[in-house]
């Protein structure tokens, strides 16, 4: 059960790690926005914006790491349960 528990926090941790990784928007996930005037011409204060597609992305991230936290607490149930006493 030892091993199950220290797969569990492997698992994790290379999870936690993935999600600080891809904290920042990939080139595909960036949009520029044009700042325009009332003119309606280029004001060059343009704005990087972030695609839905990154907040997915990070969503499905954080979703990993929630369920390898829910792994570890199981496999540190088991453990604690199967210990001897």
């Amino acid at each position: 059960y030892r091993k199950n528990v220290d797969a569990a926090r492997e698992q994790l941790e290379r999870a936690r790690k993935t999600l600080e990784a891809g904290r920042e928007p990939t080139p595909d996930e960036r949009q520029i926005v044009v700042g325009r005037g009332k003119d309606g011409r280029p004001t060059g204060a343009n704005a990087v914006i972030r695609k839905p597609e990154f907040d997915e992305r990070i969503a499905g991230l954080e979703a990993d790491v929630k369920k390898a936290e829910a792994k570890v607490e199981g496999a540190e149930k088991a453990f604690r349960e199967k210990a001897p006493q």
